[in-house]
């Protein structure tokens, strides 16, 4: 299915295989990461689109952050993607804390900003 920001299975793709607080972090959270495209990291855009695959290391979270205007040729240069502390990750975007519970297999999305995460089934 095409989106806003691509193929979804295409940029879950990419990122899986590519995986280079006013809220206290759980202690679980402190030592995993998770990996976010540098249009969220570097250029400050909010987070979009959010899903969470099998963790592809003992450290890693599985979390996956896009801010969902992200081309497929962007999200095909592994540059782009940056690998962080899902703690720090959280305590910088306190709107996906409420997300970090759901298991592998989750995918959410929001239209802007200033709205609410929704799951969205995966395809």
């Amino acid at each position: 299915m095409e989106t806003r920001h691509g193929s979804r299975a295409s940029l879950r793709d990419n990122l899986s295989l590519r995986a280079h607080s006013p809220l206290p972090a759980p202690t679980s959270m402190i030592s995993l990461t998770c990996v976010a495209t540098e249009v969220i990291t570097t250029h400050q855009k909010p987070v979009g689109y959010a899903y969470r695959t099998a963790p592809a290391t003992p450290s890693d979270s599985g979390w996956r952050f896009l801010s969902g205007s992200e081309s497929e040729k962007y999200m095909n240069q592994p540059t782009h993607y940056i690998t962080c502390g899902l703690a720090d990750f959280a305590a910088e975007h306190p709107e996906v804390a409420p997300l970090l519970d759901h298991p592998a297999g989750s995918t959410f999305e929001r239209a802007g900003a200033s709205e609410a995460f929704e799951a969205v089934p995966l395809e």
